[in-house]
């Protein structure tokens, strides 16, 4: 059985028999032979491999206490190119753009955010993307150990230069309101300050 996330995983049942001093995976009938195709020697039932194609056919061996090779279980593979994923949802933000992906598939590593001519990689379904105000086309793939699938249809998102006034809440600091605090302030001011002048006259007649 071979399982396929950040690595993959090869696992088969444990040989019960005979004495067992390793078992050995491989990728021809060679066993022994320190080659390439020699993936991995364990006393484990399970141990991650390295593999470079995304079909192929796996040998698993067992050495015995004595040093003798048994047939092999076969384990044959055939790992998907990754799938394609719909368009992203991108929303502008200040100073940069937000990004979200749909889930990773269990049998791929992660994202490939292409944002214009930038790309970048994540194990995460979302990114924070620090930019300048423009005009960014973003797409996305999923990707195994083994490449890259294919890029979804792209999402448009236009950055602004400026905050939007529309997008200030209602508590925040706008320049009329500023300005309405200072002139009620004068106001005051012009109210008050007579008024005292004229008690302290009165005060020393």
């Amino acid at each position: 059985l071979i399982t396929f996330g950040a690595a993959a995983v090869v696992s088969w049942n444990e040989v019960t028999n005979t004495d067992v001093a390793f078992y050995e995976i491989r990728t021809d009938q060679y066993p022994g032979r320190e080659t390439e195709a020699m993936l991995a020697r364990t006393t484990d039932t399970s141990c991650t491999v390295s593999l470079s194609t995304r079909t192929g056919k796996l040998y698993v061996y067992v050495i015995s206490a004595v040093g003798k090779y048994s047939a092999p279980a076969i384990i044959m593979y055939n790992k998907p190119v990754p799938a394609k994923p719909g368009p992203p949802m991108v929303t502008p933000k200040l100073g940069g753009i937000s990004i979200v992906a749909q889930y990773i598939p269990t049998d791929c590593i992660g994202v490939k955010y292409y944002i214009n001519s930038a790309v970048v990689s994540s194990v995460n379904n979302q990114l924070t993307y620090t930019c300048d105000a423009g005009i960014y086309d973003v797409t996305v793939a999923f990707y195994d150990l083994f490449g890259v699938g294919p890029q979804s249809p792209a999402t448009r998102c236009v950055v602004k230069a400026l905050v939007d006034s529309s997008l200030l809440a209602d508590q925040a600091v706008t320049r009329q309101k500023v300005d309405q605090v200072i002139d009620k302030a004068v106001q005051d001011t012009q109210t008050t300050l007579p008024q005292q002048i004229h008690a302290a006259a009165a005060s020393a007649a």
